[in-house]
């Protein structure tokens, strides 16, 4: 699950639609294994508009627009392309939702739901109080209670909402938002999320898939008009649907993005890595760690960290590193095997190479299907590692 920061995606304006092929008898996750490239098709954009990137004053002013709508653009290469450029300092949440999530219940339900989930998975960043207690067990529910009405007192935030998420993050139960207004809801869960990462900018990133009805369009539309004004909520919607949204701006820099194609299955949720702790949305993420943080060979690592390789240089983001040990370890989901996202990779990668870093790519469903396998390479490939430095030295 890498993020490029100043791959193809950010830097490379001319659109290259090259759809690839894995081999599967290739597992792809060692430097000298990656998988050959099939073209099948190419498609490039002459726009003259695509030849520039967006300049720091141009996103900057994107970033002021509450609402936009990228009827073509990914929300990965948007997304990237702001990272790049920018570096820290933006949060990013990002679902996709389809006609039959949309018949089940609106798009704020779908936002707040989002939210929520977000909440809970950077908690306790946003009560940094509340590190030190394990569960609800014994005095937990006491101290946590003690702890939001302290914070509370002492901030903008709605103490009953900071409490009930607090509550609900400490117990591992969802967040009761019905208790709640939608307007208590979106707000407070903003400016939880916010307080986790310590930025002033939250862009929720809304992918409408499938095919949607007329008044599953104009309903949709209506709800992100709300989400914006009232909600105070920054909403970028993206997806065919989204052309049919005639109150819904159109980004500025639409003509900079290449095209994307529709994804073939839907997108999983992303929100931006919180520094230092594995992907709240990841699962492979979350399992790896949990066998990491019980193997005492596994010291000196840190999770989502972003690494250079000059001062003039894009930063990128990696999934987890060790730094001594010149060890770089990605898990990818299978957004990664499309074009775009297959190349940024393979510059990233040529990039941290050339550092002397050793990187290790995992599919998520190793990761969660065969643990075992990948901490025995690991643990075998940094005792190396180590060996080899203390011969050096």
């Amino acid at each position: 699950m890498s993020r490029m920061r100043g791959g193809v995606a950010g830097r490379q304006r001319v659109s290259l639609r090259t759809f690839i092929c894995r081999s599967p008898e290739v597992r792809g996750h060692m430097p000298d294994t990656w998988p050959a490239l099939r073209v099948r098709s190419r498609v490039v954009s002459v726009d003259p508009r695509c030849d520039a990137a967006p300049t720091d004053t141009q996103i900057q002013a994107l970033l002021r627009e509450p609402l936009l709508g990228w009827p073509e653009a990914s929300p990965v290469a948007v997304r990237e392309m702001i990272e790049s450029a920018l570096g820290e300092g933006v949060a990013f949440l990002a679902v996709a939702v389809d006609a039959a999530s949309l018949g089940r219940s609106d798009l704020t339900e779908q936002v707040i739901g989002a939210l929520s989930e977000a909440v809970a998975g950077v908690y306790p960043a946003w009560l940094p109080e509340a590190e030190h207690l394990a569960g609800p067990g014994g005095a937990g529910l006491a101290a946590v209670r003690a702890i939001c009405q302290r914070v509370a007192g002492n901030s903008d935030l709605f103490g009953p909402f900071l409490l009930a998420a607090a509550e609900a993050s400490l117990c591992g139960r969802p967040l009761a938002v019905a208790e709640f207004t939608r307007e208590t809801a979106v707000r407070q869960a903003r400016k939880l999320i916010l307080r986790a990462y310590g930025y002033e900018r939250l862009v929720v990133m809304m992918e409408l898939t499938g095919t949607l009805s007329t008044a599953q369009i104009e309903a949709a539309e209506a709800n992100a008009l709300w989400l914006a004004g009232p909600g105070e909520l920054t909403l970028w919607l993206f997806g065919a649907p989204t052309a049919g949204m005639t109150r819904v701006p159109s980004s500025s820099l639409r003509g900079r993005m290449p095209a994307s194609e529709p994804p073939a299955v839907s997108r999983p949720p992303y929100l931006t890595p919180l520094r230092g702790r594995p992907n709240a949305f990841s699962r492979a993420e979350q399992r790896l760690e949990a066998h990491l943080a019980r193997s005492p060979w596994a010291t000196g690592r840190a999770w989502n960290q972003t690494w250079s390789p000059g001062v003039m240089a894009n930063s990128i983001r990696v999934d987890l590193i060790w730094q001594r040990e010149k060890c770089v370890v990605e898990l990818d989901g299978p957004d990664h095997l499309e074009a775009d996202k297959y190349a940024a990779d393979r510059v990233r990668d040529r990039a941290l190479q050339r550092a002397g870093f050793l990187v290790l790519r995992y599919t998520n469903d190793e990761v969660l299907g065969d643990v075992a396998r990948i901490l025995d390479e690991l643990g075998r490939f940094l005792e190396h590692r180590r060996r080899s430095t203390t011969l050096e030295t």
